[in-house]
């Protein structure tokens, strides 16, 4: 699902389960991590963690408030708190997931 700066708080503060966030933009190495991110999305973590995107191009105000410096950039979030971020276009689907997993065992105070 597509995140915005209408939506981003709400989503994120709302969300009863972890949450990964991936802001991209154009290029042929982002789409490809991008379609890895979706398969661990609908094969392993569907029902325990929600993951979203956002087209930096398109929302320049959101990543300026996110502090991201390039895309692709991860942002793991659990009870509405950030617990780390993560980006480059070398980034694996095994290091998404391996956040991913610490982002579960994650427990904000």
């Amino acid at each position: 699902e597509q995140l915005d700066k209408n939506n981003f708080e709400a989503q994120i503060m709302a969300s009863q389960l972890p949450v990964v966030v991936e802001f991209w933009g154009p290029g042929g190495n982002l789409q490809i991590l991008t379609a890895q991110v979706e398969s661990l999305s609908k094969e392993e973590y569907e029902g325990k963690v929600n993951f979203y995107i956002v087209d930096a191009g398109a929302n320049r105000g959101l990543v300026s408030s996110m502090k991201i410096k390039g895309v692709p950039a991860f942002l793991f979030f659990k009870n509405g708190q950030l617990f780390e971020s993560m980006k480059g276009s070398d980034l694996s689907k095994e290091e998404i997931r391996a956040k991913t997993e610490e982002l579960l065992q994650w427990n904000p105070t």
